[in-house]
């Protein structure tokens, strides 16, 4: 929202980067497979 009203007032809005966060393993379907089975648990 601070950005909408910056860009109003006619201000070039500051934006953050956003840094990936690293991942705890290379396998992406193995992550994807226990975190689908951890929502069906909850």
């Amino acid at each position: 929202m601070n950005i909408i009203e910056q860009k109003a007032k006619g201000k070039r809005p500051t934006i953050k980067k956003l840094k990936p966060k690293a991942a705890k393993g290379d396998d992406l379907y193995g992550q994807l497979m226990s975190s689908l089975t951890a929502k069906k648990g909850a």
